[in-house]
């Protein structure tokens, strides 16, 4: 079976880009099973096959802190695109929830804490006063300059 797909394009889990990269361009995401790293390897046995296992993995599962997480390149690839998918739709519903409207007397307004008159009102006169605090230590600086080039 080929390790190469023309469709597939590493560019596109944009979600799963805070996670490492391997070297087939897929994302190293966390252990589905325990959740420890995962790594990209290439079987020797298999003609140089790419697999994916968790870190902890070990064909003895009885053994205490082992993990039997273990997906060939094609497997994985279905993993991480479900996982994209999950991330997308969570993204999308956080979208939705922001974007959520409600009737009020001047028409629609979006429900949202940073939409709130009076929060915004008290954001833009903090700035105003931010800015003044500013220009008055710009000529505090500008009046020290000239009195230490007059002496």
């Amino acid at each position: 079976m080929s390790q190469g797909n023309s469709s597939f394009h590493p560019a596109r889990f944009v979600g799963l880009a805070q996670y490492p990269v391997g070297p087939s361009g897929l994302p190293l995401i966390p252990c589905p099973d325990c959740g420890d790293q995962v790594v990209e390897c290439k079987s020797w046995k298999h003609n140089g096959r790419v697999f994916f296992k968790c870190i902890r993995y070990d064909d003895h599962l009885e053994l205490p802190g082992r993990c039997g997480f273990f997906r060939w390149l094609e497997q994985f690839r279905s993993i991480i695109a479900a996982k994209e998918k999950q991330l997308m739709q969570a993204h999308a519903a956080k979208e939705q929830d922001l974007k959520e409207v409600c009737p009020s007397t001047s028409g629609f307004q979006i429900r949202s804490s940073l939409c709130d008159k009076g929060k915004i009102d008290k954001l833009i006169n903090l700035v105003q006063f931010l800015v003044l605090i500013c220009i008055v230590i710009a000529v505090v600086m500008f009046f020290g300059v000239v009195v230490l080039l007059v002496k």
